[in-house]
């Protein structure tokens, strides 16, 4: 990767917190390939998942508010996790696949190359 180029990852994540563990290896694994040493990353991607599994935990089981016209069936509710690297940082952050309730789990400065 170049560093002038903004890169943008997503993934979606349905509302059970028994799947926040994924949003902490991705988010691991997308630290290491951007350069954050491997010690601070594993503290980083930790809180990403301890933030993350507390949001899930909250609105687990909630439907996404509204029964799909016509046959009445609950539509799951699904995060939205988007981890962006760009020139000076790196953030992660989230929302409901609705579009509301955009949250940041982490921002970090870039580190700066050798």
């Amino acid at each position: 990767m170049t560093l002038s180029r903004r890169e943008t990852l997503f993934l979606s994540i349905p509302s059970d917190p028994g799947l926040a563990r994924i949003a902490r290896l991705v988010s691991l694994h997308f630290l290491k390939q951007n350069g954050v040493k491997a010690r601070e990353s594993r503290l980083e991607a930790g809180l990403v998942e301890t933030r993350c599994r507390a949001l899930l935990r909250a609105s687990a089981g909630r439907g996404a508010g509204r029964a799909a016209q016509g046959n009445r069936v609950a539509v799951p509710l699904m995060f939205v996790m988007t981890l962006v690297s760009g020139i000076r940082e790196l953030e992660v952050s989230i929302r409901r696949s609705d579009g509301s309730g955009r949250r940041r789990l982490l921002r970090l400065r870039r580190p700066a190359a050798p």
